[in-house]
């Protein structure tokens, strides 16, 4: 699942997804929004935990989406979830599995530290 979205994923279901669910990720992705159910957002959020390295300032710094660098630059704003989630128009929760997967990327252990992490790699100003 991690490889995919490092490929540019913008969803993964499960072969058990109920049609309500796949409609939901449909239309997510249809506006280049992400969508992945609670059972996957576990097991990505476990694997990155497991991969967790500390990074600093590299001359290839990791690549974020078009969505995940305006989440940060709204985050750097200290918008709260719920603003970022209306701005977006994403739901709170993907937009806390968004922010969530990004600390893990770049290994930062609180919010501050992903802001300092596209500070230092100038992912935002």
């Amino acid at each position: 699942i991690t490889r995919m979205m490092e490929m540019g994923a913008n969803a993964y279901l499960t072969k058990t997804t109920d049609p309500d669910e796949i409609y939901q990720a449909i239309l997510s992705c249809m506006n280049d929004d992400f969508y992945f159910n609670e059972l996957v957002n576990k097991a990505v959020l476990s694997k990155l935990q497991t991969k967790r390295t500390v990074r600093q300032f590299y001359p290839n710094p990791i690549k974020f989406t078009e969505k995940e660098v305006r989440i940060l630059r709204l985050l750097a704003e200290d918008k709260t979830t719920e603003e970022i989630s209306k701005e977006v128009f994403l739901s709170p929760r993907t937009v806390e599995t968004i922010r969530q997967a990004m600390k893990l990327k770049v290994g930062a252990k609180t919010i501050a530290g992903l802001i300092m992490y596209g500070m230092r790699n100038k992912l935002i100003d």
